[in-house]
């Protein structure tokens, strides 16, 4: 019986990030567009693959493909334009095929927003591959 995937991939798994409210990230409404919301998401679990030496440009070069197949955030309270938040991004949960990455979002030490993805790994016919199974620590370019 292989071991689980945590034990056989050990890594960091969580980073911290600032990032500033720009102007095209605020709606009118004094919040922000989901859209906004999941490239912050996006923000956090690249940088948190980039420390662990995952290239998912490399992986697609190779065949294979990390698909976000699940995205979830609540919004508790709204940071203005220009104002920075911390980007806090966690591995939450692995399993043989998934990888469930965690957010929390920071203001001044308030917590204003949280999320949470999952991905999943495919090869070039869309089928799901095991994650051991897969080259995930290629060289970064």
């Amino acid at each position: 019986m292989n071991p689980p995937v945590a034990d056989t991939m050990p890594r960091p798994l969580e980073t911290t990030q600032d990032v500033f409210v720009r102007p095209n990230e605020q709606s009118r409404t004094d919040g922000y567009s989901a859209s906004t919301m999941v490239r912050w998401l996006e923000l956090g679990r690249m940088e948190l693959f980039r420390r662990q030496g995952i290239s998912p440009r490399r992986l697609e070069g190779l065949g294979y493909f990390l698909v976000v197949i699940h995205v979830e955030y609540d919004l508790i309270e709204t940071v203005t334009l220009d104002e920075g938040f911390s980007l806090w991004t966690w591995e939450s949960r692995l399993t043989p095929v998934k990888a469930e990455h965690s957010y929390e979002f920071r203001f001044g030490g308030r917590l204003v927003a949280v999320g949470r993805t999952i991905v999943a790994c495919i090869d070039r016919g869309r089928v799901v591959q095991k994650l051991e199974d897969t080259p995930l620590r290629t060289p970064i370019e």
